[in-house]
């Protein structure tokens, strides 16, 4: 009987572990030159009932990334905009680890696409473009 409790408090607590839903944890982005968007908005929702955070984010240094809070009380969203700076020619696939208040492992979210055209230089060290810009409508989000 006590194993059983024990059994179904843990089953319990951990379904109620992770309140932070990512809108996306891979994105593809296709055949990119210099004039293409690079970036895609990931929306972090708290469906929990406590206030959760963004800890840290940990990415390449061809990944550059904006936020529009750090903060999530319940039932709200936050932004975050990913853009990827890739300088070589071909295919490219990045990790970013974003870390939450509400789990031990970081969230990875894959960045992949394809460099085809060099000609159009792309700075490494581009800012992300802000909030006020739309990604364009293509999407090759999971």
């Amino acid at each position: 009987m006590r194993l059983l409790f024990i059994l179904f408090f843990v089953l319990l607590s951990s379904q109620y572990k992770s309140q932070l839903v990512f809108s996306t944890y891979k994105h593809d982005f296709g055949e990119v030159s210099g004039l293409t968007d690079r970036f895609v908005d990931v929306i972090l929702t708290n469906k929990g009932k406590k206030n959760e955070y963004i800890l840290s984010v940990k990415k390449p240094a061809n990944v550059v990334y904006l936020v529009n809070g750090q903060f999530l009380e319940p039932d709200s969203s936050l932004m975050i905009r990913l853009q990827v700076n890739p300088t070589i020619k071909g295919r490219f696939n990045y990790e970013v680890q974003i870390y939450t208040s509400d789990r031990d492992e970081a969230t990875v979210i894959k960045l992949t696409g394809n460099l085809t055209n060099t000609s159009e230089k792309i700075n490494p060290f581009q800012a992300c473009p802000d909030f006020n810009t739309s990604p364009s409508k293509k999407s090759n989000a999971t």
